[in-house]
């Protein structure tokens, strides 16, 4: 059998190409072309004023991400391929994500706010009221993403005489991430991938459909894994913050509890979260401020947890609280 050539290509908005090859031997041969993951953050701070990266130490605690609204358009109906991507994607996800507790729509902590939100067949999501959603629901961070495109592709290629026809199955995958803390993209990432046919497989099949469709299955599962490890890559990088929601006679209410690790005793700073910055695009984002109190944590629950304030004189609802 001929083998046949994936190629991958990453592309983000004003974002330029820097192209790295890495050949694979074997029954396929998979040529890759990609490119770190944008961090949304260092676009936005470029377009309205600097958003200042916090500095953690490691607590130990867990981040949570919740997996959105897989998003189809031209994939084959009724072959499983949007729910292959989400199955390879999360299992990943969870594998190589060891300080992050994803929650996938199968979770029965999963919160279905997330999914209707996230689906974009009823009209772009605003970032910034996704993320307060986030933060009321315990959420580090929301992934959305899925197969964007699935076509045929016909092209000549060679010189001269050499020259004959090729065929091609073209697949577009796309991840993104949005951060709870500042509404902003830890992850916006897209790729194609560009998957030869074997010619005598191409003239031989009965049916395009009967060829294509394990072709197109090992391409998402690629996709998929490759996809779920810049994503880890992202988030593991980000420490743990949790969420006011709550404020009343001294203490206050947080967004996470036993799931992320919380402890009693454990002694938290909060952050101002009340500034809001505004792209030239109109979006809006949290900029997170400096400390401005100190709490301690005195009762634990499953997701949420009460806490005492040491210091300061006012707690805003909606302030970042991270560990010193």
């Amino acid at each position: 059998m001929k083998p046949f050539v994936a190629r991958s290509r990453w592309t983000a908005t004003a974002s330029a190409l820097l192209v790295a090859v890495a050949l694979l031997s074997g029954c396929s041969t998979w040529n890759r072309v990609k490119e770190s993951t944008l961090d949304f953050t260092d676009k936005v701070a470029h377009q309205v004023g600097r958003i200042g990266k916090l500095e953690f130490t490691d607590s130990g605690l867990r981040c949570v991400i919740a997996v959105g609204a897989v998003q189809t358009t031209t994939v084959l109906p009724g072959e499983g391929i949007p729910e292959l991507f989400q199955e390879t994607l999360v299992d990943n996800l969870a594998s190589g994500c060891p300080k992050v507790l994803i929650l996938d729509p199968s979770n029965p902590s999963y919160p279905e706010m997330i999914l209707e939100m996230t689906r974009k067949n009823i009209g772009p999501f605003d970032n910034f009221v996704l993320a307060q959603t986030a933060r009321q629901l315990g959420l580090n961070g929301v992934l959305t993403g899925g197969v964007i495109d699935v076509r045929e592709h016909v092209e000549e290629r060679g010189f001269f005489w050499m020259r004959d026809t090729h065929h091609f199955l073209h697949v577009v995958v796309g991840v993104e991430v949005f951060d709870a803390g500042t509404a902003a993209k830890l992850v916006d990432e897209s790729r194609l991938y560009e998957v030869e046919i074997d010619d005598m497989e191409y003239e031989t099949s009965e049916t395009r459909k009967e060829l294509l469709i394990p072709i197109l299955k090992e391409t998402i599962k690629k996709a998929a894994e490759e996809m779920a490890k810049e994503v880890c890559d992202a988030v593991n990088d980000n420490p743990w913050t949790g969420f006011v929601l709550a404020v009343q006679d001294g203490y206050v209410v947080l967004s996470a509890g036993t799931n992320v690790g919380l402890t009693e005793g454990l002694e938290l700073d909060v952050l101002d979260s009340s500034e809001i910055l505004e792209s030239e695009f109109g979006q809006r984002f949290f900029k997170p401020g400096p400390r401005i109190a100190t709490v301690r944590v005195t009762a634990v629950h499953e997701d949420h947890a009460e806490a005492e304030i040491l210091s300061g004189d006012e707690v805003p609802v909606g302030s970042l609280v991270r560990v010193p």
